[in-house]
């Protein structure tokens, strides 16, 4: 990576020390003289070159993982995510496995079996007793997904009281579960016995809500609030445990979504944007419904101070002092690089199974919901576990080392989020950036942090990273 310069809004300017790890303002005239490729006529940056302020920094692109990186997270594996069903009692004009979407057009019909569910869990017992396990103490999240989970409660049921059973070496076993929330009311005390983390997906009011349908095609928000009334008669303490996320579309406003949560419920919820993978065709209702979340009023944020992490903005400037600077340190295995020789891997796709495991209703074992699934990593089958290290190792490091040579050439190696396996073809990567376009970004993001110096001592003081 090369030392850069951009300038903001305000008619500042700021050089990119890759060596110092540092961004630096600079005057008007080294910042010309930079972009004129004349760094000698300037007093300034000739001193930067002398120090070595602007050498390149040459990062290959050729990290590769091994079957025993694959096997330490599988072992240690923090949340198990279990696809109950794919029967759902929504609509949503939106759902990522809907008409609307090519992603998941494979995907099959039906319903979790209790034997598959067992068969992981019998295995991450046992080795949870291996010399692998760096995890004894830590949580164990189980969580439950679909479709819509509830629909499936008699799994989930015999999924928790099974796991109740096993040893995981005093590892704290925690169960959590997404739901539309219109079958709360009908099991809410088990969720409540078993202190389930409960998030509730809901767009804001009715008018917010309506892309979230019933099958009869009437908007879900009366039914919902219906069954969120009920558990929070049931128990207030409890209820305030739920979280709530909403898409953000083009019926949303934020000011009213904030309202409107706080008002109900005390609180803000996760925003997400519309679900997109990359090299998938967006169908014109999508990109109707598409609308990118604004930057975050001052005023805003004093008010929803849990709201700071909700903006996308802020999200990007803590990923650039984790990874740009050395003000805050992260330590992903994922992304950083190799100290023994210089090296990453291309993309920012997470080790399979260093942040959870995915196994869907027919028994495929993924890296997560979101990936396309016509590639499993493992498989349940015929009474086992099929898995081999070895060849997810081989996998991975072949899907990602396709990017490489993409990888080398891009500006946004520092603040990459492409994931390989979220790709439906890899033809090239829709994340990449050239230096104008990463001026573009920064200029964008340090326009921003002049206008509210107060948002990095935010990050510093409420920011925990994990």
């Amino acid at each position: 990576m090369n030392a850069f310069v951009f300038k903001t809004s305000n008619n500042n300017h700021y050089l990119y020390s890759l060596g110092l790890r540092k961004f630096i303002l600079i005057p008007r005239v080294s910042y010309d003289a930079f972009k004129q490729d004349n760094i000698i006529s300037d007093q300034l940056l000739s001193k930067f070159s002398e120090l070595g302020y602007l050498n390149t920094v040459q990062i290959e692109k050729n990290r590769i993982i091994s079957a025993f990186d694959i096997e330490s997270a599988f072992i240690n594996i923090p949340q198990i995510v279990f696809e109950v069903t794919t029967q759902c009692s929504l609509r949503c004009k939106y759902c990522c496995y809907g008409e609307n979407y090519q992603t998941f057009s494979n995907r099959k019909a039906g319903i979790l079996k209790f034997e598959s569910a067992k068969i992981l869990l019998d295995t991450l017992s046992k080795l949870s007793f291996s010399s692998g396990n760096t995890m004894v103490n830590s949580p164990l999240v189980l969580s439950f997904y679909g479709g819509e989970p509830l629909l499936n409660m008699s799994l989930i049921r015999k999924v928790v009281e099974y796991a109740k059973t096993l040893n995981f070496r005093g590892r704290d076993l925690r169960f959590s579960l997404t739901t539309n929330g219109l079958h709360l009311a009908e099991h809410i005390q088990f969720l409540r016995e078993n202190k389930f983390s409960i998030l509730v997906s809901l767009d804001g009011d009715y008018e917010n809500n309506i892309y979230r349908v019933l099958p009869n095609g009437k908007n879900s928000f009366s039914k919902l609030m219906e069954n969120l009334k009920f558990a929070k008669t049931f128990d207030s303490n409890y209820f305030a445990t739920i979280r709530f996320n909403s898409v953000f579309t083009d019926r949303s406003d934020i000011n009213d979504l904030f309202e409107f949560f706080n008002s109900n419920f005390g609180r803000v919820p996760t925003l997400s944007p519309l679900h997109f993978n990359d090299g998938e065709l967006v169908s014109n209702e999508l990109e109707k419904m598409r609308k990118r979340i604004p930057l975050p009023d001052p005023h805003l944020l004093k008010k929803y101070p849990s709201s700071f992490m909700e903006f996308p903005i802020h999200k990007k400037i803590v990923q650039m002092l984790m990874y740009m600077t050395d003000t805050l340190y992260y330590n992903e295995l994922s992304f950083l690089q190799s100290k023994e020789n210089n090296s990453q891997f291309p993309t920012h796709t997470c080790i399979p199974f260093s942040k959870r495991l995915f196994l869907s209703v027919d028994g495929k074992v993924l890296p997560c919901e979101k990936v396309n699934r016509d590639y499993p990593l493992a498989y349940i089958e015929n009474g086992e576990l099929n898995i081999d290290f070895n060849k997810i190792a081989e996998y991975f490091n072949e899907t990602t080392s396709k990017y490489a040579p993409l990888c080398q050439k891009c500006a946004l190696e520092y603040l990459c989020n492409h994931c390989a396996f979220s790709s439906v073809q890899i033809n090239s990567c829709p994340d990449y950036k050239s230096i104008k376009d990463i001026e573009c970004i920064f200029s964008e993001l340090f326009t921003y942090l002049e206008d509210n110096p107060s948002v990095v001592k935010s990050i510093y003081d409420n920011i925990i990273l994990k």
